[in-house]
């Protein structure tokens, strides 16, 4: 297909989607069909159509409206030699292959014999249409392996001409989708001769599946389904005798890559699963030798592929010919190679039956069937979205947008759906079949329920197995035998043909009935027909109870000589082989697998096991530690590999030992110190293994000196989570008697403990990594405390060579290090460490003051960030939803004229109005953030999931925008000293105007831009959107952030009557970070919750003795820097007299500092002075007024207090004999004071409190 006719085809589906949207014209059955009204709908269209039979359109819209009124078993009678009368029929047979008139849904309700005859019924020498020949070709054969003739089968998949010279080479890490995108070895290296690094799944090369394995037509990687989803690679050598154009034809079941001589020729970035021929590219394929690859990144299925080289009509390209050796190839260019993607030419086929028939429904749906074949969900929701637009409750409509969320993995959506077209249209017969699907939920229902449901399904339906299932559930809830017997029997008749079926109630014989041997007979009599593996598991328990083992491996036996190159079977027949112990039986079947795929872990598990069993221990060690490698994850195996080796683990060599006599040696050595606790002992070892693997074990020894150490411990609780396995949790008495604890999992109770006991704590924790740092180790251990440490020892044990970061914050720890065979142990000590001092308010996190070891063996920042990126991307999807929600945000056609700051306020703000955060720790939530789909849907996330929509609707908005992974303030700045995935919170960085915007995105009521405490000084590191941008990235601090600052404003009228009482008015204006929590009081619907808000807020300020009156002139919509209101309120404390004088002291609302930042004398930790204050300027104006025939007795001098940045002021201005002004001003700096600052800085603040500590006096 030339350009000109590919963008034809784009005007073409273009036009498909602005005539969707006017339905004026649509046919009246259609308009009821649409309004789920499907019996009306049938009887409009008779009426309208007498001589449907006349039109393939008619003939197949009458099929359409008997589906939608429950006849599903098959097509009418005739349909299908009516339906090949008329031309092009072979195009509406693909449309509606999976419809239950032509072939019905065969991959989920196998082969009947309704469809079974339909497929008959076609011959493919009747298609011209390759790719619908060869699709019929490949249905054929598959029905023919079904009823157990597979030399037909394999006779059949031989005339449809795909490729099937193939090596592969996998599986390589696809984390979180993001294996499509980063480069492996075996893209740019294609021989055999060296092991490529797939990461956690460790090192592969290129392999030649079983020659019976890659005849099939699809191209399975199911061989390496045990390293569950990840990247597959396929390559294949070919021989072309000229220089040829030529397509490329492929189905793949994933995201994935083509190259032709190293250039990529194709892409698919949607992780959907495809037929043959759904993707098409022309290229220019040189003489000689040429070289094409595949690349599958699969998530969520069975990977396979196919792919074949044909002419412009589909057929096959003579000289060609293909080879799964390797060969030396052509070394392409863009340019002579040439790929142009084309479309296929039988989507065109309704495309243009559309364009000439705009208001036609039925070829809108054809098309969209047709779209459903390959997952293209984004063309459905094209015709589809418009349409659902003008039919909001179509059930028809719904069913479809189902498909179209299941393809985009939205399977909420698809729930939600679900629901609504049972809520909404009750007798769709849909709606019943679905229920009936949900066995457990019949079994649910009353009796009156089910017998309603059951009547429900009869009249919805004409499919008996539905009906029989609902009948045999009320019969067994009746409890009558005879009828249920009698249900039984008419299930079995009316599903003979059906195995998906019998492989339920096959065994309802035996489990209800105690008909062991009638069980066995029916599963006996389809598996002589039918080609079933799940049956052949069900048959086998039963062969299992009566000792036919023979009999259950040859079922095995006979499924693997027929699939040779099918590792699924071998497993199952070698698993049983080891459970029946015929070990040595199984060598040659273990073998075979290893042969079909070298790297299958699971295979050399096995053979470990039966070379362990015959008494082979060095062939057995020698097979697990190979199996160890590929499935680092397996403890068990671990274990087997020490115990075998008799190697122990270097754990338990280096932990310390003789615990008792060490405690006798050490205990009543010192009695005073913080709290009544000595630690006689913290000893932490670890071991990493080759594997990645990782073993530790912790022994904790705590000296109880006085009462207040026994209250604090004698109940405690690790927090443990994960593999761990509790060795020790004792009392060890002063007369050395133990006395266990009791304990629920890592939460210990220590009963009758006493001064002078030690309680004795130890734990190991067995660790396997996976994902992208499955070899690495992070870790960070304080060694200081606040209680007394005998000795705290930390013991790292590395496979030599190990590169690791280590570093020691605030201060140096003894080290040393020696090698034991293949380790090196490292060993940081401390003896007889001092306490630190007590703990005081206001000091910072244990990290910026006690020394920590941090050690890990991540080489750099720029791999964590990398790592996040590749786990981030694939979420961000922007689909239909996502678009028509941006739709709304900027209903502007030209996005890129609004400025980038209001583009980026009005993403915060939708966010901000409509979702709420769920309160979940970041890491129980894990990293990986939601789709922004859900998120909307949901209305419901996390910071990683509002940022991630922000970023999404923000690229696309053309902002630049990326997260930033962040670990708060509160946890200090040295919390983070090497590689480390522990941060805690993600928030975005967006350019606007040329500089960073830090954005909070979790609380609903900050304003824009505005600079929460939590994030002023907190760790950062910035996500790229792509992972291979070329740019390192490192970690930093949040200092001097942009953004709106928090302001304190209140301008306060005071006046003092004859009777002495104080009024005050005060006209508040909050700012920044400090008026999220006023927009959350105001955003309250109850004016009394908000007064008494308010008034709580004042009298935290001023006392008890303040009556709040009104709030007024409230000026709190979000979207604004501030918020603003005015209150009136009345003092009723009493004024002080003393003869014609008054006095009383000025109620202070604002406070930049109070008596409790400097309560202690001297401190021993600095003040984080952020923990205390959470504005960045105060400014309070009282303008107090007295009786007119009194006056102020006098008025203070001005007042200007500085220390560093820290800023204080009062000015006294006299307006009239009895009208005072005064102003305070207060510029607190949010920096740390340290220990040696506190003195001076206690005089300012003490200064500044005296200052403001105002009594005002009339007469």
């Amino acid at each position: 297909m030339n350009k000109r006719k590919h963008l034809l085809l784009s005007i073409l589906t273009c036009f498909i989607f602005t005539a969707t949207i006017s339905q004026n014209k649509i046919d009246s059955y259609w308009n009821l069909l649409l309004k789920n009204q499907p019996t009306a709908a049938s009887e409009e269209f008779i009426s309208k159509n007498k001589n449907y039979k006349n039109s393939i359109e008619t003939l197949i819209t009458n099929e359409i409206l008997r589906n939608e009124n429950g006849l599903i078993n098959g097509a009418s009678d005739g349909f299908i030699e009516q339906l090949k009368k008329f031309d092009n029929y072979e195009y509406y047979v693909y449309a509606f292959w999976n419809n239950p008139f032509i072939f019905d849904s065969y991959l989920t309700t196998g082969f009947h014999n309704s469809n079974s005859s339909v497929i008959d019924a076609f011959e493919v020498d009747e298609f011209n249409n390759q790719t619908i020949k060869h699709a019929l070709q490949y249905v054929k054969a598959v029905k023919n392996r079904d009823n157990k003739n597979y030399e037909s089968y394999k006779n059949k998949l031989a005339t449809i001409p795909v490729i099937k010279n193939w090596q592969f080479c996998g599986v390589f890490e696809n984390l979180n989708k993001s294996g499509l995108d980063k480069e492996y070895e075996p893209e740019t290296y294609a021989k055999n001769d060296k092991e490529f690094n797939a990461n956690s799944n460790g090192n592969v090369s290129w392999y030649v599946p079983n020659k019976a394995y890659t005849n099939e037509t699809y191209q399975f990687f199911t061989n390496h389904s045990e390293y569950g989803y990840g990247v597959h690679y396929a390559q294949t050598f070919i021989n072309s005798d000229t220089e040829k154009r030529v397509q490329l034809r492929i189905g793949n079941s994933s995201a994935f890559k083509v190259w032709l001589n190293d250039v990529l020729i194709y892409e698919n970035t949607k992780d959907v699963g495809t037929d043959i021929d759904a993707y098409i590219v022309n290229v220019t394929l040189p003489k000689g030798t040429s070289r094409l690859l595949i690349k599958n990144a699969e998530n969520n299925g069975t990977p396979y592929f196919i792919a074949r080289f044909s002419d412009t009509e589909g057929k096959p390209v003579e000289g060609l010919s293909y080879s799964n050796e390797f060969k030396k190839y052509n070394v392409g260019s863009i340019t002579t190679i040439n790929p142009v993607k084309v479309d296929d030419n039988i989507a065109e086929f309704f495309i243009n039956k559309i364009a000439a028939n705009p208001n036609d429904f039925f070829y809108k749906y054809a098309l969209m069937n047709l779209y459903l074949r390959n997952q293209r969900y984004e063309d459905i929701n094209t015709i589809l979205n418009p349409l659902l637009e003008e039919y909001p409750k179509s059930s028809l409509l719904r069913i479809l947008k189902t498909y179209s969320f299941s393809y985009e993995g939205d399977f909420n959506s698809v729930n939600e759906i679900n629901r609504n077209i049972y809520l909404d249209d009750p007798d769709y017969y849909y709606s019943l079949v679905k229920k009936t699907a949900e066995f457990t939920k019949l079994t649910q229902m009353d009796i009156k329920e089910l017998e309603v449901f059951l009547a429900k399904l009869t009249k919805a339906t004409n499919y008996p197995v539905l009906k029989y299932i609902a009948k045999f559930v009320l019969d067994a809830r009746n409890e009558d035998m005879t009828s249920l017997r009698e249900t039984m029997n008419l299930l079995h008749d009316a599903a003979a043909d059906r195995v998906t079926v019998l492989q339920r109630f096959i065994p309802l014989y035996e489990t209800v009935f105690q008909e062991q041997e009638k069980t066995i007979s029916e599963y006996e009599k389809v598996l002589r027909k039918k080609f079933s593996p799940t049956l052949v598991a069900g048959l086998a328990r039963y062969y299992d109870k009566l000792d036919r083992k023979d009999d259950v491996l040859n079922m095995y036996k006979e499924y693997h000589e027929n699939f040779p190159g099918e590792n699924e079977f071998l497993f199952t027949l070698v698993k049983k082989q080891h459970e029946y112990k015929r070990f040595k039986e199984s060598l040659p079947y273990i073998n075979k697998i290893i042969q079909n795929y070298p790297y299958s872990f699971l295979a050399m598990e096995y053979m470990g096991n039966a070379q362990q069993q015959l008494g082979n221990k060095k062939e057995a060690l020698k097979y697990y530690k190979k199996s160890l490698i590929y499935n680092n994850g397996n403890s068990s195996l671990l274990n087997k590999i020490e115990t075998l080796s008799r190697q122990g683990s270097l754990v338990d060599v280096y932990a310390q030992k003789e615990v008792y006599k060490y405690v006798e040696a050490n205990r009543n050595k010192k009695t005073e110190n913080n709290y009544g606790v000595n630690i006689l002992l913290d000893d932490r070892v670890v071991q990493l293994y080759e594997t990645g693997s990782i073993k530790s074990k912790s022994t904790f020894l705590y000296e109880m000196t006085s009462a207040s150490g026994v209250e604090n411990y004698k109940e405690y609780n690790l927090g443990l989570t994960g593999n761990y396995n509790i060795l020790k949790s004792e009392i060890i008495k002063k007369d050395k008697s133990i006395v266990p604890a009791e304990r629920t999992k890592s939460n210990f109770v220590f009963n009758g403990l006493e001064v002078g006991d030690v309680i004795h704590i130890s734990y190991q924790y067995l660790t396997t990594g996976s994902g992208r740092f499955y070899k690495d180790y992070v870790d960070a251990y304080q060694f200081d405390s606040e209680n007394y440490c005998l000795r705290t020892k930390y013991t790292f044990i590395a496979p030599k060579n190990t590169d690791f970061i280590y570093e020691v914050a605030n201060g140096k720890l003894p080290y040393s290090k020696k090698n034991n065979k293949d380790y090196t142990i490292h060993t940081w000590e401390l003896v007889n460490a001092k306490e630190l001092p007590k703990s005081e308010d206001y000091r910072p996190s244990s990290a910026d003051y006690a020394r920590v070891l941090h050690i890990s063996t991540i080489k750099s920042w720029n791999e964590i960030a990398t790592w996040y990126s590749d786990l981030v991307r694939s979420q961000s999807i922007f689909n239909s939803e996502v678009e028509k929600k941006f739709n709304e945000i900027f209903p502007e056609k030209d996005v890129t004229k609004l400025s980038e700051e209001e583009r980026a306020k009005r993403i915060y703000y939708y966010i901000m109005n409509n979702f709420n955060y769920s309160f979940v720790e970041f890491k129980q939530s894990g990293f990986i953030p939601q789709k922004p789909v859900k998120t909307i849907s949901s209305k419901l996330g996390d910071c990683k999931d509002f940022s991630t929509l922000f970023a999404t609707f923000g690229r696309k908005a053309g902002l630049d925008v990326n997260l930033v992974l962040i670990l708060t303030s509160d946890y200090g700045k040295k919390s983070l000293l090497v590689p480390s995935q522990d941060f805690n919170h993600c928030i975005v960085k967006v350019k606007l105007n040329g500089e960073d915007q830090f954005l909070e995105l979790t609380d609903k009521n900050l304003p824009f831009k505005s600079v929460p405490n939590s994030l002023l000084n907190a760790t950062g590191l910035e996500i790229p959107y792509k992972s291979n941008t070329g740019k390192d990235y490192n970690l930093f601090h949040l200092t001097n952030m942009k953004g709106i600052q928090s302001n304190n404003i209140s301008e306060i009228s005071l006046i003092v009557d004859d009777k002495k009482t104080q009024t005050m008015v005060v006209d508040a204006k909050i700012s920044g970070s400090l008026a999220s929590a006023y927009f959350s009081i105001f955003g309250n619907d109850s004016y009394d919750l908000i007064q008494k808000d308010i008034s709580d807020d004042f009298k935290g300020r001023i006392g008890d003795g303040l009556v709040l009156d009104t709030i007024t002139n409230i000026k709190a919509k979000k979207g604004g820097e501030f918020i603003s209101y005015t209150t009136k309120m009345h003092i009723k404390d009493k004024m002080n007299e003393m003869g014609s004088m008054t006095f009383f002291k000025l109620p202070m609302i604002s406070h930049a500092y109070n008596a409790d930042i400097v309560s202690l004398e001297k401190r021993k930790y600095p003040i984080m002075y952020q923990n205390y204050e959470n504005a960045n300027f105060y400014k309070t104006t009282y303008t107090i007024e007295i009786p007119k025939e009194k006056k102020f007795i006098e008025i203070p001098a001005n007042k200007s207090l500085n220390y560093k940045k820290h800023e204080y002021k009062i000015t006294f201005e006299s307006i009239s004999d009895n009208q005072l002004k005064i102003e305070f001003i207060g510029k607190p700096d949010l920096s740390d004071i340290s220990v040696e600052e506190y003195p001076e800085f206690k005089k300012y603040v003490d200064d500044v409190l005296k200052a403001k500590d105002i009594l005002i006096g009339y007469k």
